[in-house]
C-alpha cells in the first residue's frame, strides 16, 4: 500500500530466478548452466547495490574527490531521490538461494509460478526475515495443512510473546538508549557508554527477535512451521557461540552461500546452525573470515560504521582461533567465558547504534580508559543504571529458570499454570502499552 512499485519489484526478482532455476536445471553444459546463475545473480545483486548502497558510493566517491581538490555535487544535492524498498535485502538473499541451490542440484525448480511467487512474498516473514530456505517452506506451501488446536495456541503464545518483547521492552529501552546517544560523546564517563551499548543490545535484541517470533507465530496459525531465528545469544561462551545464536537463518545463510565458499570448504545446507566457522578451509582461511564478515556488516547498513562493526567480530573469532586461554575459557571457566562474551558482545553494539565512525571511535576510547571511570563523571541517571542491572540480572535468572524447568514433565500443572500466567501478564501489558509503536529496526536493511 505505500509503494505499490515495489511489489512489482519483487515480482519481477521472483521472474528473473524462477525461469533462470528452469534453465539451470535445463542444461547439463557447464558454461550454459553457469551463465543462468550469473543471470540470477547479476540482475538480483545489481538491484540490491543500486537501491542499499549508490547513496554510499556517491558519497565516498565525493569526499575523495574534493580531498584532491575537485568539485563533486553529490546525487542527494541534485535531488536524485533512492528509496530503500522494504524487506529487498531479504527477499533477494531468499530467491538467490534458491537458484544457488537448484544449480548446486540440492532441489529441483519448481514449474509452479503461484507456489514459487508465495514463497517469495510470504507476508509474515516478508519484510524482515528470517531468511528461509525453499526446500523448507515450498513442500509445506504445496500441501497446505489445517494448524491442530495446539499449533493455534503455540502461535499465539508466539506472537504475544513476540509482541511483548517489541512494544514493551524495545520500544521503552529506545526511550532510554535515545537519550544516552544524544548525549555528547566527549561528556561519558566509561560506566555510561557501557550502560548504552548493554540497554541498546537488548533493545536491538527484543526487537529483532520479537519480529522473528510473529512471523514464526503467524505462519504457525497457517500451518506453517519455521526454524526458530534467535537462541539466547546472550548466554554464549564464545564469540562464535554467539553467532550460532544470533539471527540463525541469516548466519547459516552466509555460512552456506559466501563463507564455506570462499574459503574453499563444503557447503552446508540449513539454515540452523549459525554462521559456526571454523579454520579447516583449503583456501584463503584468514580472508574469507574477514571479507566474510566485512560483506556481513555492509549487508546491515549501507556506512563504514557497519562494516567496522562486521570487522569487529571477525577480529574476536581470530582471537578465540589463535590464543588457547582464550579458546579453552568456555571448557575451563563457563561463567568468565560468558561474561567475557557478553562484554565483547555488547560493546561491538557501538557502532551499530553510532551515527558516524567518529562518535563509534569516542565511544570505544572512553570504555576502554580507566581514567573516565570516576563516578563524578557519570551523566546517566542512577535509574537507568538500575534498569540495566535488572535487565541483566533478569535475563540470567530467567535463564536458570528455563535450564531447571526443562528437567521437569511440560505438561504438569504447575508448569501449564506458570505458563498461562505469563501469557496473560504480557498480554495485558502489550495492550497498555500497544500506542504508536516504533518502527522495527530491521526494517531499515
Amino acid at each position: 500500500m505505500w509503494r505499490w512499485d515495489f511489489g512489482l519489484l519483487m515480482v519481477f526478482s521472483a521472474v528473473v530466478d524462477y525461469f533462470a532455476s528452469i534453465q539451470i536445471a535445463k542444461h547439463t553444459q557447464p558454461n550454459r548452466r553457469k551463465m543462468w546463475l550469473m543471470v540470477s545473480l547479476v540482475i538480483n545483486l545489481g538491484l540490491l547495490v543500486y537501491f542499499k548502497y549508490t547513496y554510499f558510493f556517491d558519497q565516498n566517491l565525493a569526499e575523495i574527490w574534493r580531498s584532491l581538490g575537485g568539485e563533486y555535487t553529490t546525487l542527494v544535492d541534485r535531488g536524485f531521490l533512492i528509496v530503500l524498498p522494504l524487506g529487498i535485502s531479504f527477499y533477494t538473499f531468499q530467491t538467490i538461494s534458491y537458484t544457488i541451490d537448484v544449480y548446486r542440484k540440492l532441489i529441483s525448480p519448481t514449474r509452479n509460478f503461484t507456489l514459487f511467487l508465495a514463497y517469495v512474498t510470504f507476508w509474515p516473514q516478508l519484510i524482515a526475515g528470517p531468511v528461509l530456505r525453499a526446500e523448507e517452506v515450498l513442500p509445506q506451501l504445496k500441501n497446505p495443512r489445517v494448524p491442530d488446536l495446539g499449533e493455534i495456541q503455540g502461535g499465539l503464545t508466539k506472537i504475544i510473546t513476540g509482541l511483548f518483547k517489541k512494544v514493551v521492552l524495545a520500544d521503552n529501552l529506545s526511550l532510554l538508549v535515545d537519550e544516552i546517544y544524544a548525549i555528547n560523546p566527549e561528556f561519558l564517563s566509561g560506566t555510561d557508554v557501557w550502560v548504552g551499548a548493554i540497554l541498546f543490545g537488548f533493545q536491538i535484541y527484543f526487537d529483532f527477535s520479537g519480529y522473528s517470533d510473529i512471523a514464526i507465530g503467524s505462519a504457525r496459525l497457517l500451518g506453517l512451521k519455521f526454524p526458530e531465528n534467535f537462541n539466547w545469544p546472550y548466554v554464549s561462551k564464545s564469540p562464535r557461540e554467539f553467532w550460532r545464536r544470533w539471527h540463525i537463518s541469516l548466519s547459516s545463510w552466509i555460512r552456506d552461500y559466501l563463507y564455506l565458499p570462499l574459503s574453499g570448504q563444503k557447503f552446508r545446507h540449513s539454515s540452523q546452525g549459525g554462521i559456526d566457522i571454523s579454520e579447516t578451509g583449503r583456501r584463503w582461511p584468514l580472508f574469507a573470515l574477514f571479507a566474510t564478515w566485512f560483506i556481513m556488516g555492509l549487508w546491515h547498513g549501507a556506512g563504514w560504521n557497519f562494516a567496522l562493526w562486521g570487522l569487529y567480530h571477525a577480529v574476536f573469532i581470530f582471537l578465540y582461533r589463535k590464543i588457547n586461554f582464550l579458546r579453552s575459557l568456555p571448557e575451563r571457566f563457563p561463567t568468565v567465558a560468558v561474561v567475557l562474551t557478553f562484554l565483547i558482545s555488547m560493546l561491538g553494539w557501538v557502532p551499530f547504534r553510532a551515527s558516524t565512525l567518529a562518535q563509534t571511535w569516542t565511544l570505544w576510547t572512553t570504555a576502554l580508559n580507566p581514567t573516565r571511570y570516576a563516578w563524578s563523571l557519570h551523566q546517566v541517571p542512577f535509574s537507568t543504571y538500575g534498569y540495566t542491572l535488572a535487565l541483566i540480572g533478569g535475563m540470567f535468572l530467567l535463564w536458570q529458570a528455563k535450564q531447571r524447568l526443562a528437567r521437569w514433565n511440560s505438561h504438569s500443572w504447575l508448569i501449564q499454570t506458570c505458563k498461562y500466567v505469563a501469557i496473560s501478564v504480557m498480554t495485558f501489558f502489550v495492550i497498555v502499552y500497544l500506542q504508536t509503536v516504533v518502527q522495527f529496526i530491521y526494517f531499515q536493511f
